[in-house]
C-alpha cells in the first residue's frame, strides 16, 4: 500500500487545529516555523492511499488549496532513521543512538537516544546550542538545583544530571513527552537523578516547593518564552542561569527584552542555522 506525504504552507495560528483535524488520517505529522517568516509554518503529514479522499476533503473545508502530495519511495525507514542519527559530539557530551555499535569515548560524558527522538537528540540548533553552553559550564559552576521546563525527550535534562550529578525537575505540557522523559532517563541509568511532571509552565505548586532554582534550561519556542519570562525570573535564584532555545535569530531581541524586564540578564548567545540559544543570568 503506497504511502504519500502531503505538504504545505500554513499561519502559526492555524497550525494546531489542523494538525487535529488531520490525525486522525495519518500516520504521522510534523511542523515547524519556517525561518526568516512571519508566523508562516510547514507542515508535513505522511498517509496511506485509503485516507487521501477524506485528507482532501479536510483541506477543501479549510480553505487550503496551495499544497503538494507525493508518493513516498518504499525503503527501510528504520535503518535510513538509523543513517540520518550518527553519533553526535557536542563539546563534553557524546550522543548516540540505541543501533550504534562502536565504542564509547572516555572522556565524554555519553548520552542514547532512540532514532526516533532525533528532534530532541541535539542535532537541531537549538538543543545542539543548549549541550554546548551546559558544556562550557560544566567545570565552571556548581549545580544544585536545575529545572527543565519543556523537556521533550529529556536529553537536557539527562545531560544536567549526567554533568553534575544533581536531581533536575523536568518538566512538559504534553504527557507524552514526561513520559519519554523518564524511559530517556532508565535507558541513560539516571532516573534516580530526574523527577518528572507535568506542568504548563510556572504556576505548579509542585514547581513552587522547588524553586528557587540555580539553572534553568528551557528550549521550547519563542512565544512561550517571552510569556513566562516572569514565571522564569520567580523561579530563577539570585545569580541563577538561565539557558533558552528554541527561538530564530530575528526572535532574540524580543526574548532577550521580555526577561531583562524581569531582571534576567542576557550574558552569551550561540547562533547556529538562523537559530539562537541564550545565557542569561539573574540580577
Amino acid at each position: 500500500m503506497s504511502l504519500l506525504q502531503l505538504t504545505f504552507e500554513l499561519l502559526a495560528e492555524n497550525h494546531n487545529h489542523i494538525e487535529q483535524v488531520l490525525e486522525p488520517h495519518i500516520i504521522s505529522i510534523s511542523s515547524f516555523e519556517i525561518p526568516e517568516t512571519l508566523n508562516i509554518w510547514s507542515l508535513d503529514a505522511f498517509f496511506q492511499e485509503p485516507s487521501k479522499g477524506q485528507i482532501l476533503e479536510i483541506l477543501e473545508a479549510e480553505s487550503i488549496s496551495d499544497f503538494t502530495v507525493k508518493v513516498v519511495p518504499d525503503v527501510n525507514w528504520l535503518q535510513e532513521s538509523y543513517k540520518s542519527f550518527p553519533p553526535l559530539t557536542i563539546g563534553d557530551y557524546f550522543i548516540y543512538g540505541s543501533h550504534y555499535e562502536g565504542d564509547l569515548p572516555n572522556d565524554k560524558l555519553a548520552i542514547i537516544l532512540n532514532a526516533a527522538t532525533a528532534f530532541g537528540s541535539g542535532e537541531h540548533p537549538t538543543t545542539a546550542g543548549c549541550l554546548q553552553f551546559l558544556s562550557n559550564l560544566k567545570d565552571e559552576i556548581k549545580v544544585e538545583r536545575p529545572l527543565d521546563m519543556g523537556c521533550g525527550s529529556g536529553i537536557l535534562a539527562i545531560a544536567i544530571a549526567k554533568a553534575w550529578s544533581s536531581k533536575v525537575i523536568a518538566c512538559d505540557i504534553d504527557p507524552e513527552s514526561v513520559r519519554m522523559t523518564e524511559q530517556n532517563a532508565v535507558e541513560n541509568d539516571v532516573e534516580n537523578l530526574i523527577q518528572t511532571f507535568e506542568s504548563n509552565g510556572y504556576d505548579n505548586p509542585l514547581l513552587r516547593e522547588e524553586a528557587p532554582f540555580d539553572l534553568i534550561v528551557s528550549n521550547i519556542l519563542a512565544k512561550p518564552l517571552i510569556e513566562m519570562a516572569s514565571g522564569l525570573s520567580a523561579s530563577l535564584a539570585p545569580n541563577g542561569l538561565a539557558i533558552l532555545s528554541g527561538l530564530l535569530e530575528s526572535q532574540m531581541k524580543g526574548v532577550t527584552a521580555a526577561h531583562e524586564a524581569e531582571g534576567v540578564m542576557l550574558v552569551e548567545s550561540i547562533f547556529k542555522e538562523g537559530w539562537a540559544t541564550l545565557l542569561m543570568k539573574q540580577t
